[in-house]
């Protein structure tokens, strides 16, 4: 996974909270963009599980396998468009 591909949905306004799944099977929510950090153009990036957690996880780009961004009601998105025509 690129840096460019995190840091599109990291930095996007209005921000949607998405999902970091990772090649040894965790699934991470960055539930706002204050919640992750990395170094400028670094693959690894911090984050943080959540305002009641005071666990950080560091995770490796190159070992994401997929980024998943929540729907509006705050659910993942299946990736399809339900809208009708």
């Amino acid at each position: 996974m690129l840096v460019d591909n995190f840091d599109e949905l990291w930095q996007a306004r209005p921000f949607r909270a998405f999902t970091v799944h990772t090649a040894d099977g965790r699934s991470i929510v960055v539930q706002s963009p204050e919640f992750a950090w990395h170094a400028p153009a670094h693959r690894i990036v911090w984050i943080a599980e959540g305002a009641g957690d005071a666990r950080v996880r560091m995770v490796d780009l190159h070992l994401v396998t997929s980024l998943e961004v929540a729907g509006g009601n705050g659910l993942p998105s299946s990736g399809r468009d339900d809208r009708a025509p």
